[in-house]
């Protein structure tokens, strides 16, 4: 398990030094050693520190993903009625699913009318 979120944990920074290098051209050195002192400040701090940390930042980007997802809404309220409906007729519509969705299909209605078959036998 520790392996498991340390590796977790592992491919994040990984991704973040990447970005940061192709992008902004700062060293992956520097990315790790900027990251390392913020996980050293808030793991040295107990879990108090974490907790407060934690209570203020997360109100924060809740509301920030809350605001940039109206932000796409409203910057694409032309689609809003298309993705309505595509949502509908893809959701309800057996026509529109793909082959592997059918079978799918047909292998749960199999089973439940065997299931109920073998129980009123």
């Amino acid at each position: 398990m520790c392996t498991k979120m340390m590796g977790a944990n592992l491919v994040q920074s990984n991704t973040i030094s990447g970005v940061l290098k192709s992008n902004y051209n700062v060293p992956t050195w520097l990315t790790g050693v900027i990251l390392i002192c913020c996980l050293m400040a808030v793991v040295l701090g107990g879990l108090k520190r974490l907790a407060n940390i934690a209570t203020s930042l997360v109100p924060i980007m809740s509301i920030f993903y809350v605001a940039v997802g109206l932000l796409v809404i409203l910057l694409n309220i032309q689609e809003v009625p298309g993705v309505f409906k595509e949502i509908f007729t893809q959701a309800f519509f057996y026509e529109s699913s793909s082959r592997w969705n059918r079978r799918i299909y047909y292998s749960k209605s199999y089973a439940i009318w065997y299931n109920t078959w073998y129980v009123f036998k």
